[in-house]
């Protein structure tokens, strides 16, 4: 399995669009992988994770940073169309890009030698660091954020449970 960081440019591909056609849960499509940078020679493959990120582009993005993340479907290599799944926290994300000097320098880290690209191949420790900076930013903005995904996990199990025709908690 290989993890990979889509980089987007505001001017392809804004990131109010983002905002509007990724949700998370829904399958999504139409995005497109034009230069593929893999180290290993694979290419994009179910269930291969894939960061979303778009770059400072000079001015023309106020907004860079990581924008979420999810799973890929399924790669077309004619048409270069992927597939994917985005998943939690991406829906925080759109509205609070991580972005700051650390998370600047890991994707520049991705990107080398060649920062002209669509998709990078991610190694592992990256993609450690990527989930461990995303965790803490989110915490920054929003301290109860995993705390109140716990809790909405919870109550949907324990409805569920009451649904099947068992109390909740032994009971």
């Amino acid at each position: 399995m290989a993890v990979w960081l889509y980089q987007m440019t505001a001017d392809k591909y804004s990131p109010t669009q983002f905002r509007h056609d990724v949700v998370e849960g829904n399958k999504t499509s139409g995005f497109y992988s034009h230069m593929i940078r893999s180290k290993s020679g694979s290419c994009p493959n179910w269930p291969d994770p894939i960061i979303f990120s778009f770059c400072p582009s000079g001015r023309r993005n106020p907004e860079p940073g990581i924008y979420g993340w999810g799973v890929i479907h399924s790669y077309d290599k004619v048409s270069d169309e992927i597939q994917f799944t985005p998943t939690r926290p991406t829906d925080f994300l759109k509205t609070h890009p991580a972005w700051d000097s650390d998370v600047k320098s890991l994707l520049k880290d991705i990107r080398k030698p060649v920062f002209t690209g669509t998709m990078w191949e991610v190694n592992s420790d990256d993609w450690i660091k990527i989930q461990i900076k995303v965790g803490e930013w989110v915490d920054k903005i929003d301290p109860d954020y995993w705390e109140k995904l716990g809790r909405e996990y919870l109550e949907r199990k324990s409805s569920k449970v009451v649904l099947q025709g068992e109390a909740p908690n032994g009971q």
